[in-house]
């Protein structure tokens, strides 16, 4: 493997509880599914309009966060290159807030942050995903890359969200192998 990247929304980042308590909505974020707030009858633009920047850049870390960032640089070499690789969404602030969200839990990835909606475009050989979204998955291993998809209650490895670093730090060691 020569690259790793890292996806914050889900992975590193607890969107799914702030998303939650911003909007006041009586679900918890181990219950929830890719597109929750429809089931609360918020259309897309309800839901994701008011996520400014400050959203953004206030959001918590997922629980095991620094225990994914370390279980990826306890298997990469030096050379290796490691990424924070994310998708913004259209509101204004989104891409701000997520630098600062960064620069404040992550500052040695200040500049290593790459956002874009075609996280695919970054996949190939010796290319790894860590991501909690199916659809980024299967994006990223039609174009040559190795995923790692981090078990959480609204993917299809939800069955092992329970253990999701053990679960990083299994697939982590085979692709490491292949």
């Amino acid at each position: 493997m020569n690259a790793c990247f890292v996806d914050l929304d889900g992975v590193l980042v607890d969107f799914m509880g702030g998303a939650i308590a911003h909007h006041k909505l009586p679900l918890r974020a181990i219950e929830a599914d890719w597109f929750f707030w429809r089931q609360f009858g918020l259309s897309d633009a309800d839901f994701w309009n008011p996520l400014g920047e400050e959203f953004w850049a206030g959001l918590a870390p997922t629980d095991d966060s620094h225990e994914i960032i370390a279980a990826i640089f306890a298997r990469w070499h030096p050379g290796e290159e490691v990424f924070v690789l994310s998708s913004p969404c259209l509101t204004p602030g989104c891409a701000t807030g997520k630098a600062r969200w960064v620069e404040r839990h992550l500052p040695a990835f200040a500049r290593r942050l790459l956002l874009t909606d075609r996280k695919e475009l970054f996949a190939g050989p010796g290319r790894v995903l860590v991501d909690d979204y199916d659809a980024n998955r299967e994006k990223w291993t039609a174009a040559g890359g190795e995923v790692c998809l981090v078990p959480r209650p609204w993917n299809s490895a939800r069955e092992r969200a329970g253990s999701a670093v053990a679960s990083v730090v299994a697939r982590l060691e085979r692709i490491k192998q292949l």
